[in-house]
Formats: structure tokens, C-alpha cells, sequence
């Protein structure tokens, strides 16, 4: 089966490149959305040297700021660049992610769920009473809502503090549930056409969720189970990750048994500059043994 990786990177373009040479067989096909602020030729050279035929890199780039809307604005843009290749699977991953399925399991896996769509999702509560992502205004495009990476409120620049506080609050679209999940997800191939087609049709739903605030984590979950493929999104998570912190636990070499006991075919964080000694056990106690 034709699979298509969609992979946002924003560094570490050694381990990038180690993360596609892992996934990449006859099958795959890969497009990569490099971070406006990174040097793209840095990524061009570790990737491009071994793997040139299947690899492409968007052109249009953009600058995704933490729970910017920009994020939704890349990502788009790499089911697009896919379409083309007409994949049963489209997987969205970032770059600092692992499998900790081979190749035989992630096909076998992607089978299974095959027409499915498969994403993170739970109903988003848009109570008025009680400030939450969707209800306010925000402006994560325009300033940096977490400098030092830990997601303190007191952090937040004072305009978009004022802003926020003065701006009216916001109803939610009227017909339309609201839903919150993570970020990644797999799609097939129609589903991932009318992702598209929608995000330049539907202006309203695209609009609204400019102003919020991590809506990389909700406009694709609202989008699909408010649209006529709701019954083909099945509530799952691709990639497993630690979040019992103010981003995701990055895995280190001691972490090897909690990663071996997982049945997702992705694991996130990875950092090669932090601990690279991790991937070199994912391939040996994991990937060689299946």
C-alpha cells in the first residue's frame, strides 16, 4: 500500500534524516514543512543524499508559533502536496518523532484501519462561564504565548493579556460541536481530500479558529466530526507521548520498557542533542526484534 509521511520540522536535521531512512521503502512517500526560521538547507543536505527520489519539501513555508494557527495553515498544505501520489495513508508526524512499530507492523496496523480516519477527540466545552481555549479571544500568530516553554499565564506578553480580557467573549458557530484532541493523526485518501477542499471553502470554521489558541489540537477533530465522515473517525492516539508535563516528556535511554510496552506505531519526544542513545535502542529492542 502507497503511504505518504507528512512531517513538520523545525531542527535536528540528522535526526530528521534518521527518522525517514527508518521509514522509507518502495511504498512511502515523503513531504516535509521546514520551520520559516530554520535553515532549510541544512535539512536538504543530511535528507536529500539518501533518499532523493521520494522526498519533497514545501516551498510555501510558514512560521508556526506555539498554538498558532499557522500550524493548521502547514499542515494543510502537506496533505495537499500529497494528494497527487494518491496514498491509502496519509501519516502526520513531526521531526522529532520515532517509530516504534517496523515497517511490516505500521502496514499491517494502517490496514487495519483502513478508510479510517484516526485522531485524538473529545467534545470541547464551550461554556461562556469558564475561560477556555475556544471562548476568548487570542492571537498566537502574533506573540509568543510560551517564551520559556513551560506555559506559565504570567509569561503571556501584557497586549495579549489585555486583549484577551477586553475583547468580547465568543459564542462558538452556531450547528457545529466543538471537539479538542492532539495534534497528529492518519487519514485516507478521500477523507484527506476533503480536509483540504473544506479548509478553502469553509471560511467561518477557518476564521474562528485563527483566534484561538492551540487549534492545531481542534480544528481538524471539529472539522471531521461535524462533516458527513464522522462515522469513519475512530478515536485514536498515533503517537504516544508522555504529557504529564507542560509539553511532552522528551525519552530518554531509561524510558526503553515503557516504549517497548506500547502498541501505537509512533512515540514522541525525541531529541538526539538530549539523549540519542534512546533510538539506538528503539532500533535494536524493538524494530530489529519484530
Amino acid at each position: 500500500m502507497k503511504i505518504a509521511y507528512i512531517i513538520l520540522v523545525h531542527k535536528n536535521p540528522k535526526q530528521v534524516a534518521r527518522l525517514i531512512n527508518k521509514l522509507n521503502t518502495e511504498n512511502t512517500v515523503f513531504s516535509i514543512h521546514v520551520d520559516y526560521n530554520a535553515n532549510i538547507e541544512d535539512f536538504k543536505k543530511e535528507i536529500l543524499s539518501k533518499n532523493p527520489d521520494n522526498i519533497s519539501f514545501l516551498e510555501k513555508r510558514f512560521k508556526p508559533k506555539w498554538g498558532g494557527f499557522n500550524t493548521i495553515k502547514a499542515a494543510v498544505e502537506l496533505i495537499n502536496s500529497v494528494l497527487i501520489y494518491h496514498p491509502k495513508s496519509i501519516v502526520y508526524i513531526s521531526g522529532q518523532d520515532y517509530p516504534i512499530m517496523n515497517n511490516i507492523s505500521i502496514e499491517k496496523y494502517l490496514k487495519k484501519y483502513e478508510g479510517i480516519a484516526l485522531i485524538e477527540y473529545e467534545p470541547e466545552n464551550h461554556d461562556l462561564k469558564k475561560v477556555n481555549n475556544i471562548n476568548r479571544y487570542y492571537f498566537a500568530d502574533y506573540f509568543n504565548y510560551n517564551k520559556k516553554g513551560l506555559f506559565n499565564p504570567k509569561e503571556i506578553p501584557f497586549l495579549a493579556r489585555i486583549l484577551t480580557k477586553l475583547l468580547p467573549k465568543r459564542i462558538f458557530l452556531k450547528g457545529v460541536k466543538p471537539f479538542v484532541g492532539r495534534q497528529w493523526f492518519i487519514l485516507p485518501f478521500d477523507i484527506a481530500e476533503f480536509i483540504v477542499k473544506e479548509y478553502n471553502k469553509n471560511k467561518t470554521l477557518k476564521d474562528f479558529y485563527k483566534y484561538t489558541i492551540h487549534s492545531a489540537e481542534m480544528y481538524f477533530q471539529t472539522l471531521l466530526l461535524n462533516s458527513k465522515y464522522a462515522n469513519r473517525v475512530a478515536n485514536l492516539r498515533t503517537v504516544f507521548a508522555d504529557y504529564n508535563a507542560p509539553n511532552p516528556i522528551i525519552w530518554k535511554a531509561e524510558d526503553i520498557d515503557i516504549l517497548k510496552s506500547q502498541d501505537k506505531p509512533f512515540a514522541r519526544k525525541f531529541d538526539s542533542k538530549v539523549d540519542s542513545k534512546i533510538l539506538d535502542l528503539i532500533d535494536i529492542e524493538i524494530l530489529d526484534k519484530e
